[in-house]
């Protein structure tokens, strides 16, 4: 179940990464817009998925998989 979890925060935490890095909505409106969270928690899943990438490269390689994605044609 902590695994489960984990991955699901993870997921979370690059959602919101993505959704400011690629909108810059503010903090407020990317939580009303994910049920509700208060801006502190988008901040936390930003500054969580930046550390974890300064230190795992599994993050970077999920971080640039997702950019090649999305990035406009």
């Amino acid at each position: 179940m902590r695994s489960k979890k984990r991955e699901i925060n993870y997921a979370r935490d690059l959602y919101c990464f993505f959704l400011r890095k690629r909108t810059n909505f503010p903090h407020k409106a990317i939580g009303r817009f994910l049920g509700g969270r208060v801006h502190g928690a988008i901040i936390h899943s930003e500054n969580n998925i930046r550390e974890l990438s300064a230190v795992y490269q599994h993050v970077r390689d999920d971080i640039r998989a997702i950019d090649e994605m999305v990035r406009p044609v």
